[in-house]
């Protein structure tokens, strides 16, 4: 009985402690408009709490189609600006899991990747047309 109360503590003592020191990183993309020559990204009232970056901020990474990217390590959320390296700048906003952001809307999925989908049709025995699309 010992023995199992103490790997049961134990159990519960190393899930506690992986829930406390994880934290999430805060992943997001930016489309940089044809007006920016830089793109950079200010962060702050992370959560949890990261060091603070001085204005402008950081650079951000470029990714492929105009898209940028940056990882906030270490925050699950932030209030964010993004920047032409100081101006101009988008209006203060807020994410709190992996976004994209494009021409003032943020997204869940990066806009440009088009699902492909498929069309079933089951033509019924008295129809009399061709389908063809």
């Amino acid at each position: 009985m010992k023995n199992t109360t103490k790997i049961l503590i134990s159990v519960i003592l190393f899930m506690f402690a992986g829930m406390v020191m994880s934290a999430a990183d805060l992943k997001v993309h930016f489309y940089k408009p044809s007006t920016y020559t830089n793109a950079y990204i200010y962060y702050w009232n992370t959560s949890p709490a990261v060091a603070a970056v001085t204005w402008p901020g950081k650079a951000m990474t470029a990714e492929t189609n105009g898209w940028y990217t940056y990882t906030i390590t270490g925050a699950a959320s932030a209030s964010i600006i993004f920047n032409n390296k100081g101006t101009p700048q988008t209006a203060d906003l807020t994410r709190n899991k992996e976004g994209w952001y494009m021409n003032g809307v943020w997204y869940d999925k990066n806009p440009d990747v088009v699902t492909p989908f498929k069309v079933h049709f089951k033509q019924p025995t008295n129809y009399t047309y061709i389908l063809s699309i």
